[in-house]
């Protein structure tokens, strides 16, 4: 499962985060909104009316002169995963890295036009729509605009930069660092405090972290960390859960907005707390931090206080953020078209409908097929869609009246039962629209369950392979809506399982698993009802977590060493598990990783060794305790050490002074001295072996050189790196 926990990368512009358990799997954030152009035709259309067409604008703004209608496609892509992947297996060190789009639960799109008023910006339009969860999350509007909308519209796809734009909220699960917090919050006192406090429409995330300051300290919000290491520890999570705590309070307040002069990208909640987690900070930009108050109405408060509990590795639901301005999308393709019409344009003579199939069938591979049934009175048009088939189609019948151009639409989706769970056929519709393009989106009309499952970090030799079943159960537990079943194992790692329902059926998602011994003998494993939505699961059997260590040669290859090995064992209990690495001089310093699985996640600690191969022969150290994540290994031990000397006092008429150093070192007692000359010499570096265990362990002693001789000043034991010596015992 996708987890926000720390590393994650900044590639391209493109933020990536890790798998929980999948060392290899890798998630990308989709890139900025842009505007759909195909065949060189333009991504944007706006008909504008020369005059009023009811003769009356009082009975309909949107249709008084200058009103008009604006068409557009917009699609927020995944970037590209084959430049990314390998920038990202060389960032995170896993040669084998993959890297996917994330899986989302749900998501919307909204168009905004918003104009100044005073110190406020007012929405003038608002237009939302249903964002499919997979790349590219195609959506098409078809706005009716007032006279005033026209105008903003019209000066921003001509290159303006006004408020006019789309913004994406793209919902997906997140599996949080270790946490063990309880936070209660106050709904309705809050949002009296925010529609208090907002003295403009648009709030910026500096205004909003300084109110939820305010809401910690009068205790509106409280967060209490139950368990916690150091005070480190509990800091750590306190920020963190704080963090949680904003982005829910965001999701549930506010909803995002289209600032004065928006960068495109992502944003929000979302993008300062992965801020923060960098230690980048807050940055306040446009982009990144504007919301909208929502009315009182639509903010959830199903009670006025109530709890949430962050108990250990939690997963939750993030919303990613990403808004565009009009004018920056326009500008990166063929100029818009915009034109002014009248009843008398062809425009109203005709209902032209082009039908777009937004469906990945790569990626649903149980959906084979997809009609589409277009009905305008008597005339009827089906369409049929499916993979290595044209994605669109066009509809069009005459119209008698132009200001009747709703239509009606149903759709039939097709599926390989031996592929998926579910019905082969589920329908819906008809539905009535005025959508002059509509895109099919699935999505929108059946309940898609598909989980991949993954075979966790087990040992093939003591746990050959793992079951999983999988049921879809009604709400109350009772009615089974669909079952299968998933084995994994080491030829097979990776599986999908999908199942199709009606949409708004509702169903729980329940796993069990069973873990095969090296005699055939299954044995109970897990059992979970995963959150809706979940993208992934990773089957763990008898072993609850993994120890990933990273092997990191620091070995002098040009000295001639062919090869070197690194032997690393665990126990725990009768579980042994042991490993070994090769590390060849064509590899130079590339590292390798290890995975051993662990029962008890608390055992860390592992031994080691090295033997490297010198042309003298192989040289072999000790085994060695570690529970390092990071192993270095093959640099040559050091066999001495600098002692800096730092004289100081009155040289009370020496010459200077002499310092001797003896050591018990590999090869037997060695010595070596220093002279500091007085008046010159106020310090000096001195090299001095190490002793026979490697570590910095000496006796000295501290002669003054007079005229009437040497005199020994101090003699003694030392085993730091700065010795201060002076001319006198005092």
């Amino acid at each position: 499962m996708l987890t926000i926990e720390p590393p994650f990368y900044q590639v391209r512009g493109a933020t990536v985060f890790r798998d929980h358990a999948d060392p290899d799997q890798f998630y990308v954030l989709p890139a900025p909104p842009v505007l759909v152009s195909e065949g060189g035709k333009p991504g944007f259309t706006m008909y504008k009316y020369r005059r009023d067409l009811t003769d009356n604008p009082a009975m309909d703004p949107t249709k008084a002169r200058g009103g008009g209608l604006a068409f557009f496609d917009v699609q927020a892509p995944a970037p590209p995963l084959a430049a990314l992947q390998a920038e990202v297996a060389a960032l995170s060190g896993r040669s084998d890295a993959t890297v996917s789009a994330v899986l989302f639960r749900s998501g919307t799109v909204r168009a905004i036009i918003a104009h100044a008023d005073g110190d406020r910006l007012i929405e003038d339009l608002v237009q939302t729509t249903t964002a499919p969860p997979v790349a590219p999350h195609r959506a098409t509007f078809a706005l009716a605009m007032s006279p005033e909308g026209a105008t903003l519209i019209e000066q921003a796809a001509l290159g303006g930069s006004l408020p006019v734009g789309v913004a994406y909220e793209l919902r997906f699960l997140a599996l949080t660092p270790a946490l063990q917090a309880r936070v209660s919050m106050d709904y309705d006192r809050m949002y009296d405090h925010f529609s208090t406090s907002v003295g403009f429409t648009y709030y910026v995330q500096a205004k909003f972290d300084l109110d939820l300051a305010w809401l910690v300290e009068h205790d509106l919000v409280k967060i209490e960390i139950i368990a916690f290491t150091d005070q480190e520890d509990q800091q750590r999570q306190q920020r963190m859960v704080l963090d949680l705590v904003a982005a829910r309070i965001q999701g549930d307040f506010f909803r995002t907005g289209i600032p004065p002069a928006p960068q495109p990208g992502a944003g929000d909640a979302l993008g300062a707390m992965l801020g923060r987690m960098l230690g980048g900070g807050t940055a306040v930009t446009s982009a990144s931090a504007l919301f909208v108050l929502k009315a009182k109405v639509e903010v959830v408060r199903e009670r006025k206080e109530f709890e949430l509990r962050y108990d250990g590795r939690t997963a939750i639901e993030l919303t990613h953020v990403s808004t565009g301005l009009l004018a920056t999308m326009v500008a990166g393709g063929p100029a818009p078209l915009i034109e002014e019409i009248d009843l008398d344009d062809p425009f109203f003579a005709t209902l032209a409908v082009d039908v777009l199939a937004n469906v990945d069938f790569g990626e649903l591979s149980d959906l084979t097929g997809v009609v589409a049934h277009l009905r305008k009175g008597e005339h009827r048009s089906s369409f049929e869609f499916g993979k290595g088939t044209p994605d669109r189609a066009h509809f069009e019948v005459p119209l008698t009246d132009p200001r009747a151009d709703d239509y009606e639409v149903s759709y039939e989706f097709h599926f390989d039962t031996d592929r998926g769970g579910g019905q082969p056929v589920l329908t819906a519709g008809p539905l009535t629209t005025r959508d002059r393009v509509l895109v099919i989106n699935p999505f929108a009309h059946v309940d898609y369950h598909r989980v991949r499952f993954v075979l966790g970090p087990v040992d093939p030799a003591l746990v050959p392979r793992i079951h999983a079943t999988v049921r879809l159960v009604a709400p109350d537990g009772g009615t089974e809506l669909g079952r299968g079943t998933v084995t994994l194992d080491a030829a097979q790692p990776e599986r999908t399982w999908r199942h199709h329902l009606p949409r708004g059926t509702g169903a729980r998602l329940l796993v069990g698993t069973e873990w095969e011994d090296p005699q055939g003998v299954r044995h109970a494993g897990q059992r979970a009802e995963l959150p809706a939505g979940t993208a992934s699961f990773v089957a763990l059997g008898p072993f609850q977590d993994v120890l990933s260590i990273t092997v990191l040669p620091a070995v002098d290859w040009a000295g001639g060493v062919s090869h070197a090995l690194v032997e690393l064992a665990y126990a725990d209990g009768d579980y042994v598990a042991d490993r070994t690495l090769t590390f060849l001089a064509a590899g130079g310093a590339a590292p390798q990783t290890v995975d051993i699985p662990l029962m008890d996640p608390t055992r860390r600690q592992y031994r080691w060794r090295q033997v490297v191969f010198k042309p003298s022969g192989p040289a072999a150290t000790e085994w060695a305790d570690s529970d390092k994540r990071t192993l270095v290994f093959g640099a040559e031990p050091a066999t001495t050490a600098e002692v800096k000397l730092v004289w100081v006092g009155d040289p009370a008429g020496a010459f200077g002074l002499r310092v001797d150093f003896r050591v018990s070192a590999a090869g037997g007692e060695r010595t070596v001295g220093a002279f500091l000359r007085a008046g010159t010499d106020l310090d000096k570096a001195v090299t001095v072996p190490l002793d026979q265990a490697g570590r910095l362990r000496y006796r000295y002693e501290v002669r003054r050189v007079a005229p009437d001789g040497e005199h020994l000043v101090r003699s003694s034991e030392g085993d730091s790196d700065l010795l201060v010596v002076q001319a006198t015992t005092a």
